[in-house]
C-alpha cells in the first residue's frame, strides 16, 4: 500500500507544528529493533514501521503453493501465518485419529489366505477354500498333532535335544547295518544249505549229485 498522495490536515495545531524529529524517546534500548534512548520519535517509528513491514511480508500466505491434498482441506480459510499453524495442528490431530483407528483394527486383523493342505487331508492335495490366518495355523496344527500321535512320540517322547526328524535319520542308518549283516548272513546260509545237501548226499549214497 502506497502513502496517500495528500498532506494530514492539522486542524487545531498551533503554527509551529512539532514534527517527531523534536521528540526525544526515554524508554529502554530496543536491541531487536535497532532502536536507543534518546534517539528522536521518527527513528523510532520508522524502526517499528520497518519491523511490521518485514513481519507482515514473512508471515503472508497468499503466494504460498498448497500440495495438491491440503487444498481441498484449506478451503477458503484466510492465508495467514496463524491459520496456517492452526491448519497444520487441526490436520495433525486427524491423522493422528486416523492412525489411533488404523491401530486398533490392526490389533484386530485377520487376513484372509488360500492354504492346500495336502497331505494333512484324507483327499490329495485338496484346498480348504479362503480361511483366515488362525485358522489355517490351527488347521496346521492340528495335522501336525495328529502326525504326533500316529508316531506315537506322545507315548514314547523325544530324548532331549534330539528331534523326531534325526532320530528317524538314526534308524535309517541302524537299518541299512543290519541289511548288510542280514545279507552277509544270508550268504553264509546259504553256504551251509550247500554242505548240508552235500552230506545227505553222502549219507544216503547219491554220489553223482555230490558237488
Amino acid at each position: 500500500m502506497s502513502c496517500k498522495p495528500c498532506q494530514d490536515s492539522f486542524i487545531n495545531c498551533p503554527d509551529d507544528v512539532i514534527t517527531t524529529n523534536c521528540v526525544k524517546y526515554l524508554g529502554e534500548d530496543i536491541p531487536c529493533l535497532n532502536i536507543c534512548k534518546g534517539s528522536n520519535l521518527t527513528t523510532v517509528e520508522n524502526a517499528i514501521a520497518v519491523a511490521l513491514c518485514k513481519l507482515i511480508t514473512e508471515t503472508d500466505m497468499s503466494n504460498v503453493v498448497l500440495p495438491p491434498c491440503l487444498i481441498e482441506a484449506w478451503n477458503t480459510r484466510d492465508k495467514t501465518i496463524l491459520e496456517f499453524i492452526k491448519f497444520l495442528l487441526e490436520e495433525s490431530c486427524t491423522l493422528q485419529g486416523q492412525i489411533d483407528a488404523l491401530n486398533t483394527e490392526l490389533a484386530t486383523f485377520q487376513p484372509m489366505v488360500t492354504v492346500d493342505y495336502k497331505c494333512c487331508s484324507d483327499s490329495p492335495c485338496v484346498t480348504v477354500g479362503t480361511v483366515t490366518v488362525t485358522e489355517a495355523l490351527q488347521n496346521i496344527i492340528n495335522c501336525l498333532c495328529n502326525v504326533i500321535q500316529v508316531l506315537g512320540v506322545k507315548e514314547c517322547p523325544l530324548p532331549q535335544g534330539e528331534s523326531l526328524s534325526c532320530l528317524l535319520l538314526a534308524q535309517q542308518d541302524q537299518i541299512s547295518t543290519l541289511n548288510s549283516q542280514i545279507a552277509a548272513q544270508q550268504v553264509t546260509i546259504n553256504s551251509l544249505i550247500a554242505k548240508f545237501t552235500c552230506w545227505r548226499a553222502v549219507l544216503i549214497g547219491d554220489y553223482p549229485s555230490l558237488c
